[in-house]
């Protein structure tokens, strides 16, 4: 018979470090390839449209000095 204990759902130390580097590289790919594909619908800024004569709209003789 098997003299070995049975393995009740631990980790052995070789999974651990045969997982970890797998891990790391998948949580990489997965954040770069949500960068590309979400970065640059974040990073569109468009000043927002607002309807002639809001209270929102820029005023156009603005004193620029301080």
């Amino acid at each position: 018979m098997d003299k070995r204990p049975k393995s009740r759902g631990r980790i052995t130390r070789r999974q651990l470090f045969k997982a970890v580097p797998i891990g790391m590289a998948s949580a990489a790919a997965v954040g770069f390839v949500a960068g590309r594909v979400v970065g640059p619908l974040l990073s569109r800024r468009r000043p927002p449209q607002v309807p002639e004569g809001s209270i929102f709209t820029p005023a156009k003789d603005r004193d620029t000095e301080a």
